[in-house]
């Protein structure tokens, strides 16, 4: 079975700095938002499934381990997106079975924390139970963030925050969308805090008029 391609290897950029630290103007042009400046928790728009998770690969240069687990947390986030796009059973069975492949390897530097779970996010995925899908995103992108991986755990929560409005699931969109605040507050973002904490407090809003209308709804059938 093929593996991708990392690309053509570069420099790491700021080796003794943390990956959660380092500025917008380190990040190889090649990498960033067409269009102008960003901050990395900005660049919300994806070419591919989990396009985002590959940024990371900027920051490890000729760390074939740190390349690998970016590679193996790319691969779950995937098939994870894939499936939730419709993926063929068969064909997702298969995607499946390769990212678990990259998970089980031992070429990577992925801790066990967070090895668990992405495996967990493969077992949802094969479940197709998207409620559990999201929990283990969110969890595996709370070990991507401290694992240093700022890219890969935006990507995660991205994830869970697209999966969550697409099933317009309001309280858990607003989770992840205060996750990837969080994140990028703590990566010395600005523009991107306002953004994200500006969405999760507008679903938060929503979420709480959706649980009212519900808790009404039952009492209105009732008196009619």
């Amino acid at each position: 079975m093929g593996r991708w391609s990392r690309g053509p290897k570069e420099p790491l950029l700021g080796l003794k700095k943390r990956a959660l630290t380092w500025p917008f103007d380190e990040i190889p042009p090649r990498r960033r938002r067409r269009g102008g400046d960003g901050e990395l928790w900005e660049r919300d728009e994806e070419p591919f499934e989990g396009a985002r998770a590959l940024d990371d690969l900027d920051r490890v240069g000729s760390d074939a381990r740190e390349a690998a687990a970016v590679i193996a947390r790319y691969a779950v986030l995937r098939v994870a997106l894939r499936a939730e796009a419709g993926l063929a059973e068969w064909t997702l069975f298969d995607e499946c079975a390769a990212a678990a492949e990259y998970l089980s390897a031992g070429d990577h530097s992925l801790p066990e924390e967070e090895r668990m779970a992405l495996a967990d996010v493969l077992r949802q995925v094969m479940r197709r139970d998207t409620e559990a899908l999201l929990a283990a995103l969110m969890s595996a992108g709370a070990c991507a963030a401290r694992s240093h991986h700022a890219a890969g755990a935006f990507a995660l929560y991205l994830a869970a925050y697209r999966i969550a409005l697409s099933h317009a699931w309001s309280e858990a969109a607003s989770r992840a969308a205060r996750a990837v605040a969080v994140l990028a507050e703590d990566g010395g973002g600005r523009r991107a805090v306002r953004r994200w904490t500006r969405r999760a407090n507008a679903l938060e809003r929503r979420a709480a008029r959706e649980a009212a209308q519900r808790e009404a709804a039952p009492g209105e059938s009732a008196e009619g």
